[in-house]
């Protein structure tokens, strides 16, 4: 599999919108992966938002500074 890291995706600003039809995955397979969600942004999956998500995904970080991160989650295993 393809490992992917050191990487930054940025949605900054009102009206700045990425929306999920599935799951939105931070840092799948490589580590030191960032989401960045600030000033009015809006993020929204319409499934989960997982961070991590195989064991050699590390370092990974979703940070959220005045803006909106948003999940579905059916699963019910968080918000």
């Amino acid at each position: 599999s393809t490992q992917s890291s050191n990487n930054v995706a940025m949605v900054t600003g009102v009206g700045s919108l990425w929306s999920n039809r599935t799951d939105l995955i931070v840092g799948n397979s490589g580590g030191g992966n960032r989401l960045v969600v600030s000033n009015g942004g809006t993020v929204f999956a319409s499934d989960n938002i997982v961070l991590g998500a195989n064991s050699n995904s590390f370092n990974n970080r979703i940070v959220v500074d005045g803006g909106s991160l948003r999940a579905r989650n059916d699963a019910g295993t968080g918000t």
